[in-house]
């Protein structure tokens, strides 16, 4: 009987975690699409790079250069603002097998740059595959841009990133 009930309990807490993580799409950009902070394509003016990869979205997946110095940065501006209170934004990440340079991510809004948290790879990710990063945020106001920065003093690139999306509770 203590069997059925452990596997009852562990049914119970994988369906509140998948509830949790449920949510819509409020809208998305491919990684190729981000921007410097004077507004110019982060690819075209040479902070990110690009490679094609099967299976990305656009075709291509791109990533902060590793030559990008400490607490550089590119930015993601969303067309509708996201609501306050709770969302999250989810990065689908091509995992390539090398170890990426640290990067933290920041709302930008009508109350300036929050710290969301780390852009954090999970460490068993296996090479040639992509995974979703999600990052939960709490907003006090509306936000609409989201800012990647390098955070660490190195020549690592970042991540590959495929695309960037908040995501709404339903």
């Amino acid at each position: 009987m203590r069997t059925g009930k452990a596997l009852m309990v562990a049914a119970v807490v994988v369906f509140l975690g998948g509830v949790a993580l449920a949510g819509r799409v409020h809208q998305s950009l491919p990684g190729d699409k981000l921007y410097t902070g004077d507004g110019g394509n982060a690819v075209a003016k040479g902070q990110m790079e690009t490679s094609k990869v099967e299976g990305a979205e656009s075709g291509q997946v791109a990533r902060i250069k590793g030559n990008l110095p400490q607490w550089g940065y590119v930015t993601c501006w969303f067309g509708i603002p996201a609501p306050q209170g709770s969302s999250l934004v989810r990065l689908r990440i091509y995992v390539d097998g090398q170890k990426p340079a640290k990067c933290f991510l920041y709302t930008s809004g009508k109350d300036g740059q929050n710290l969301v948290g780390e852009l954090k790879v999970p460490a068993d990710a296996k090479a040639g595959i992509f995974v979703a990063v999600d990052v939960p945020v709490t907003a006090k106001e509306e936000w609409s841009g989201l800012i990647i920065k390098k955070a660490e003093k190195s020549d690592l690139p970042g991540p590959w990133i495929d695309t960037v999306s908040v995501v709404l509770p339903d």
